[in-house]
């Protein structure tokens, strides 16, 4: 992958994942920002899916789009500010709050949780990917947990609404990387 080619992925990347959490410069409908992303990180299963055609692997892209659909959707809002206003609970995961309940440092708790939420939307399209042969599909995979470290340098260089804004610009510069490396 070529320096610009890795630039504008990740510029993609950064640009669909925050359009996605709700900026008011470019408004448009939840299901269609759901939707871009959604596409952009499986467009490696769909390439698969159009280059070698067969029922399995469209199947398999069709799969793979509808889990990170899913997982986009699925709230992470309370768990964005990784304990700095306190810890916070969203119903969708619940479950997995009850799994970390015993925690004692919110920013550690809250920080698995943000991982399983980039984990959610990632881990369809990569195993698409993976089942239909490509093994870089697991990179796509791994990335999602990305998500808590880039909240967390977020974080570190601002606070509030600014702090979780640069925290979803990271996240889609880093899904966009590995989404433009799973393509070469």
């Amino acid at each position: 992958m070529t320096v610009f080619a890795a630039l504008t992925a990740a510029t993609l990347g950064a640009f669909l994942y925050r359009w996605r959490g709700g900026p008011t410069w470019l408004p448009a409908p939840r299901w269609l920002k759901l939707t871009a992303c959604a596409a952009a990180l499986d467009v490696g299963a769909i390439r698969h899916a159009i280059e070698a055609p067969s029922a399995w692997s469209a199947c398999l892209a069709l799969v793979g789009f509808l889990a990170a659909f899913w997982g986009l959707s699925r709230a992470h809002g309370a768990y964005m500010d990784l304990g700095h206003n306190g810890a916070g609970s969203e119903s969708d995961w619940r479950w997995a709050e009850i799994l970390l309940a015993d925690l004692r440092s919110t920013p550690l708790r809250e920080g698995l949780l943000l991982a399983l939420t980039g984990l959610a939307a990632t881990a369809g399209p990569g195993l698409a990917q993976v089942l239909q042969g490509d093994w870089s599909g697991w990179w796509l995979v791994a990335v999602g947990a990305l998500k808590a470290p880039a909240y967390a340098i977020g974080w570190g260089l601002a606070k509030g609404r600014r702090a979780t804004e640069l925290g979803e610009w990271l996240t889609g510069a880093a899904w966009g990387v590995v989404v433009g490396a799973t393509l070469v």
